[in-house]
């Protein structure tokens, strides 16, 4: 077996991560709990192989969304296991990720393809499309009441009937496939809790690298 504890050996960072049964990935609940808008109401610890099981998911959501290779994908999502989880399937899928500020109005990027986030409202360009993400407070992503506009893409409904398979080579996901800063550093903040920026991906990526559990900040 491939050891996710020995850094940068024996093959791709993803590759060594599906390998591992060892935490990956933990987030703690906030002091005052009760969840919130992208906390959690208990401990979360994924493996290394649950962690590439989401991102082999949501890359097969995003290639049958017609997102190819090269393509941008926006995320944006508050820091969360889901979205760092989601994020590692944008790499997965060949597409270029791209997150977004946080803005409370962002502005319409005519490059992007696609975006990843939960308020679908703030995203109006009919040539994007738009993943619905409701960030659970435990590991089962919230299913809603399926009142969702038919437009867009509810990642809850959808992402379940998505193979586990990684869908191809992944000798590209690198920590220096995410910029090291630019825009969705990580300071943008909605409801009270910081979004997820390309310092934060990238520096996971680098924590997976290392062979060391990423933490996402309670």
């Amino acid at each position: 077996m491939v050891s996710l504890s020995t850094p940068r050996a024996q093959g791709p960072l993803v590759t060594r991560l599906a390998a591992s049964p060892r935490p990956a990935l933990r987030q703690d609940p906030a002091p005052d709990a009760g969840g919130g808008h992208g906390g959690v109401d208990q401990r979360i610890e994924l493996s290394g192989a649950v962690v590439v099981n989401w991102a082999a998911k949501a890359a097969g959501l995003l290639l049958d969304e017609g997102v190819g290779p090269g393509d941008a994908v926006l995320v944006d999502l508050p820091d969360h296991w889901l979205s760092r989880a989601l994020a590692l399937g944008v790499l997965v899928s060949g597409a270029r990720l791209d997150p977004a500020s946080g803005a409370p109005c962002p502005a319409e990027d005519a490059t992007a393809a696609a975006v990843l986030t939960d308020r679908p409202e703030a995203w109006q360009d009919p040539a994007l499309t738009v993943v619905a993400v409701r960030l659970p407070r435990g590991l089962e992503p919230d299913f809603g009441d399926g009142s969702a506009d038919p437009s867009v893409v509810d990642l809850a409904a959808e992402i379940r009937a998505q193979p586990d398979t990684l869908p191809g080579p992944v000798d590209h996901v690198t920590p220096d496939a995410v910029p090291a800063s630019g825009a969705g550093t990580g300071d943008g903040r909605g409801e009270g809790r910081a979004r997820l920026g390309a310092d934060v991906v990238r520096g996971t990526l680098e924590e997976w690298d290392a062979g060391r559990c990423a933490v996402v900040p309670a």
